[in-house]
């Protein structure tokens, strides 16, 4: 294996949309605000400075490798009060190194609480409902008023088989908290089914990108069009990654067409080094909207040929990095042993071993990804997806760090991780 390949997490627990939409689903009895998390065990492990006494002879838990005794204890043991403030600020940098971990370089939730009202900054906005107890119940709505109540509710009226997917994703989590029988505003515990996960990952996706970036009406409206929904899914998906990945967002104009130029350069906040970025999703017959009868698992073969070389016409002066989603069901056992997997294994490092620097790699790196949930939305999500980036020995132009792909790939993950909570800090 010449990559990294990831495991994305994704979620453990998730929130329903409830009455996000006006109208009701037909046949359907709407819960209004239910609430599921597993934060509060995660939270009680964040908390150790809250919990444990700090030797004298102890390293110091500030960082700066003296005895306690001798850096902050010093302080602290001629001053009580200064204890607590203190305990606190550690406790506090503690909450912060702990969401940098897992959910990347995006910026914090910007939360407040005023009367009754919680209230959310997105980007330069502010978003505000009597309604949010958790950070997924304000994706819900977030979701809905991105893609417009008017348009969610037009086609909820609409036979379900006619619907736009996203409002298929809606009514499947409505039947299956149904099921559940959920009570109306009490939070509850749930596995996530497939158009659970497939619903908050969007909402969070463009969340992301508004709040850090520019939300494109572009990409709403593709969005919206059957015809291009999945392209659009995807690229919000990579757009997301690199927000998380700590790059800064420069669009392309998608409208012009005098050039096959990427779908976005991407500028690492830290170096400074830019990347274009190009984005393709293996379209399905059945899935994700896509007209035909869904493939039985056994005759599903990765093949990516078609996408990837048009991906790799893209022009640029600067390091590719292409993103190709898959699209393939779950994998029974380990990811790198799939045949999905060694198929496009072969397929790159075939490519590449008829490279030469008189004709190199047209890409700096392949970031390979996969959301089977997306093939079974009406179950528990067994498999959450995975993400494999592939370094390239002789690439066009190559990049300034190998950590770039490795960094990418942790972003990937970070990006599934979906808060249930407003975080506290």
């Amino acid at each position: 294996m010449n990559g990294i390949l990831c495991r994305v997490s994704g979620l453990v627990q998730q929130v329903v949309p409830g009455d996000a939409y006006g109208a009701p689903e037909p046949g359907v009895s709407q819960p209004k605000c239910i609430h599921i998390s597993d934060y509060g065990k995660a939270k009680k492990n964040r908390n150790i400075y809250m919990s444990a006494k700090i030797g004298r002879n102890q390293v110091c838990p500030c960082g700066s490798n003296l005895k306690y005794k001798k850096c902050c204890g010093n302080v602290i043991h001629r001053a009580p009060s200064i204890n607590n403030a203190f305990i606190k600020l550690l406790n506090n940098e503690n909450e912060q190194r702990f969401y940098k971990h897992k959910y990347g370089l995006a910026k914090e939730i910007i939360h407040s609480d005023f009367k009754n009202y919680k209230v959310v900054a997105v980007g330069n906005e502010l978003t505000f409902s009597q309604k949010w107890k958790t950070f997924p119940d304000f994706l819900g709505d977030y979701l809905c008023g991105t893609l417009g109540t008017e348009w969610g509710n037009e086609e909820i009226r609409k036979p379900f088989e006619k619907r736009h997917e996203i409002l298929k994703w809606h009514y499947i989590i409505a039947k299956h908290h149904e099921k559940l029988k959920v009570k109306s505003g009490i939070i509850t515990s749930s596995q996530p089914i497939g158009a659970m996960k497939a619903w908050y990952q969007l909402a969070y996706d463009l969340y992301t990108i508004r709040h850090n970036a520019e939300l494109q009406d572009f990409l709403v409206q593709r969005l919206k069009n059957m015809n291009q929904f999945q392209g659009a899914l995807f690229e919000a998906s990579v757009t997301a990654i690199l927000i998380h990945a700590g790059y800064e967002i420069i669009f392309e104009n998608e409208q012009d067409g005098s050039k096959k130029h990427p779908e976005f350069i991407a500028k690492n906040k830290k170096t400074g080094e830019l990347i274009a970025v190009e984005a393709k999703s293996r379209h399905r017959p059945g899935v994700l909207g896509q007209n035909g009868v869904k493939q039985e698992r056994g005759s599903v073969s990765a093949d990516i040929r078609r996408i990837i070389n048009k991906a790799f016409q893209k022009q640029s002066d600067i390091p590719l990095i292409v993103f190709v989603n898959i699209n393939v069901p779950s994998v029974i056992g380990k990811y790198e042993d799939s045949k999905w997997f060694q198929e496009i294994e072969r397929f790159v490092a075939a490519k590449e071993s008829r490279c030469s620097p008189a004709s190199p790699f047209p890409a700096s790196g392949v970031m390979f990804t996969n959301t089977p949930y997306v093939w079974d939305l009406e179950n528990i999500v067994t498999d959450h997806g995975w993400g494999y980036a592939r370094n390239i020995k002789i690439p066009k132009v190559s990049l300034s760090a190998k950590s770039v792909l490795s960094d990418l790939s942790v972003a990937a993950q970070q990006s599934t991780n979906i808060p249930n909570f407003f975080p506290e800090f």
